[in-house]
């Protein structure tokens, strides 16, 4: 089913988790954390512990990445060094144990709304605490690129421990005028989750030329155009802030100016690019470091 390249994730995967479960505990040596979730799989994060008297800061990663992607590790290796407890999950997008990027040519069948169950989860181990660990009671959410649309999925009901929702490039994946999706592609989808078809087809999705996955999976995704996300963010029960660079092609030069006009705190760094990077890295700290006050 999941091909060569998914069977060689699995079987790393499976490697990892039995080095986690020789350990006998929940956090191993090397701040990896095993999390069961209710459906009977497993997914891994990071934890870098820190001081008790700063919230815990969750960070979720890009399309298909995981939470070692350059953007978000050297942000969480700055906040860890600043004293904030950090939690770096890589969402399973399917994948029980999912410790490396999925390739586009996996078979895709996770919807944006099982990543925020994902989340939840995570905001839950956190809040129980364990024997070594006390329980968390301020937790801020931190999402780069369509990690900013996982959270703010998940933050339309989210646990009272989760004060605040930071944004950083947050992008949308159609444009209104069709230039990033297929409009025959979304018709197709849409005509096979209207028939109940539940099969796989193929389709494109951000940089996935060849992105195989259900309709339901694809359109959970391919539809949040613009004003989608707008109206996603506008259901947020934290406080949210953005983080946009000036010089993000990845979206439109006027989606900044929308934003505001739709009355959401945005910072704008000038001359950064989605990933903040040619000298923009610590422009993007100081602005998160910014945006963490409560």
């Amino acid at each position: 089913m999941w091909g060569r390249t998914g069977k060689t994730i699995v079987a790393a995967s499976l490697i990892l988790l039995s080095h986690i479960a020789a350990a006998n505990h929940t956090i191993s040596s090397d701040g990896r954390v095993l999390l069961h979730l209710p459906d009977g799989s497993s997914a891994i994060a990071e934890y870098l512990p820190g001081e008790r008297d700063k919230p815990t800061l969750i960070i979720i990663h890009p399309f298909l990445q995981t939470g070692g992607f350059s953007t978000i590790r050297q942000l969480a290796d700055e906040m860890s060094d600043a004293g904030y407890p950090v939690l770096l999950p890589t969402l399973t997008l399917g994948v029980s144990a999912r410790d490396r990027p999925l390739p586009c040519e996996a078979i895709h069948t996770d919807t944006l709304a099982d990543t925020a169950k994902e989340i939840s989860a995570w905001v839950s181990w956190l809040e129980k605490g364990d024997k070594n660990r006390p329980p968390v009671k301020t937790i801020i959410l931190i999402g780069h690129s369509s990690g900013t649309l996982n959270i703010a999925e998940y933050i339309r009901s989210p646990a009272s421990s989760v004060r605040k929702s930071i944004l950083v490039s947050l992008p949308y994946f159609y444009d209104d005028e069709g230039k990033t999706i297929d409009r025959q592609q979304l018709k197709k989808a849409r005509e096979m989750l209207a028939r109940g078809d539940k099969n796989l087809g193929k389709f494109a999705l951000a940089y996935c030329n060849e992105y195989v996955a259900t309709p339901e999976a694809f359109l959970s995704y391919a539809e949040l155009n613009r004003n989608r996300v707008i109206k996603l963010l506008r259901q947020a029960r934290t406080q949210v802030k953005i983080i946009l660079g000036s010089a993000d092609v990845r979206v439109s030069p006027d989606w900044s100016a929308q934003l505001q006009k739709q009355g959401f705190d945005v910072t704008v760094i000038e001359g950064g690019t989605h990933f903040f990077n040619k000298g923009h890295e610590f422009d993007l700290v100081e602005a998160v470091e910014s945006a963490l006050e409560l």
